[in-house]
């Protein structure tokens, strides 16, 4: 059933997905012609008068709004998601979901998965976007073509590759450590997160009245729980540290953050996920 169950979650959501890559397509080709203005070119014959000031001027404009559009992005799905859990979840929509014969786990775990490949879909879409615009960007300061610097730019990393897989490296464990531990920590993110936010509207809704606002204040009373477990163990880090300042603390300053960051994920998230399948089993209160 859990299988059916995230085929279920994928259809219902990927036409949402879809229209938001299609914006996402729209807010890159507006980055991309921020840079058609004489401003980013340094041999245009017209740097003079009101036209090109206009044209200027909506550059800046359109740049600002790429920034504002991708950030905008990247809150959209999140917001989209979790909204789509509590109707799902909490509100009329709910009453179906709640009597299908599966079990409280196989629910949440199809939503937090379906929910974390669309948060990697959008990331992995706003990194691409920021590709094509920074070659953009290349390409008016320089007078170059966007495809002859991709083409320059592919061939330098598969020469570099070539030459990695014909040497031998040999790597400290530590570093293997550190970049082990950044990954594993990049990957549980989106999971992490969207747990947050999903113990957080299951929270809110124990309350009879205002459950968006409680659920928006349970948010706020994790993010609060996060920092302070942050501050107490880099509290006690820096208590314990004996090289203060030296390039000794700083690496493992480096090292404790990323432990700090993995520990913390785990922790609230498996807390938040604990909560979410308690308030579905014991405290359930549809609308």
């Amino acid at each position: 059933m859990l299988g059916k169950l995230i085929k279920y979650e994928w259809k219902h959501t990927y036409k949402a997905g879809l229209v938001l890559f299609s914006a996402l397509a729209m807010v890159t080709l507006i980055g991309c012609l921020t840079f058609q203005a004489p401003m980013w070119k340094m041999d245009s014959p017209f740097q003079d008068g009101f036209s090109v000031f206009l044209l200027n001027m909506i550059s800046v404009a359109s740049l600002l709004l790429y920034i504002f559009l991708l950030v905008g992005a990247l809150w959209s799905v999140l917001i989209y998601l979790t909204v789509r859990f509590y109707r799902t979840m909490y509100s009329k929509e709910g009453y179906l979901l709640h009597t299908l014969p599966v079990t409280k786990n196989q629910i949440l775990v199809s939503k937090i998965l379906v929910g974390s490949i669309w948060i990697f879909l959008v990331y992995l879409g706003v990194f691409f976007s920021l590709i094509i615009f920074g070659f953009t960007l290349v390409s008016a300061l320089s007078g170059e073509s966007v495809f002859s610097l991709m083409n320059g730019f592919m061939k330098g990393l598969s020469e570099l590759l070539a030459q990695l897989s014909g040497m031998r490296i040999s790597m400290d464990h530590g570093v293997v450590a550190r970049v082990v531990f950044y990954l594993v920590d990049l990957i549980l993110a989106a999971p992490a997160g969207l747990i947050m936010l999903f113990g957080a509207v299951s929270m809110g809704q124990l309350f009879s009245r205002h459950r968006v606002l409680m659920a928006f204040l349970s948010y706020m009373g994790i993010a609060l729980v996060r920092w302070l477990f942050s501050t107490a163990l880099q509290g006690v880090f820096y208590l314990g540290s004996e090289t203060l300042g030296s390039a000794e603390w700083l690496f493992a300053y480096f090292d404790t953050g990323l432990i700090i960051s993995l520990i913390k994920q785990i922790v609230l998230a498996v807390l938040c996920y604990l909560a979410c399948y308690f308030i579905n089993s014991r405290k359930l209160n549809l609308e």
